[in-house]
């Protein structure tokens, strides 16, 4: 079976367009358990992983997120 083929949408009018980096940055988490994180002991709840995204965001001085 053969994966089907990603193809803008023309009617997006987005060709082309790159992320603007003067605007937008990007940060990666290790969620609990994976990563530099490997190890810690579970289960983990989505609470406990939307804190540690909280606490992320303040280390860097950041206030808001888009997922």
């Amino acid at each position: 079976m053969t994966a089907p083929k990603s193809n803008p949408s023309p009617a997006s009018g987005r060709e082309g367009q790159r992320l603007d980096t003067n605007a937008f940055s990007d940060a990666v988490m290790d969620d609990r358990g994976y990563g530099y994180r490997k190890g810690s002991v579970g289960p983990y709840t989505i609470a406990q992983n939307a804190h540690d995204a909280l606490v992320m965001m303040g280390h860097l001085g950041r206030d808001a997120m888009t997922m």
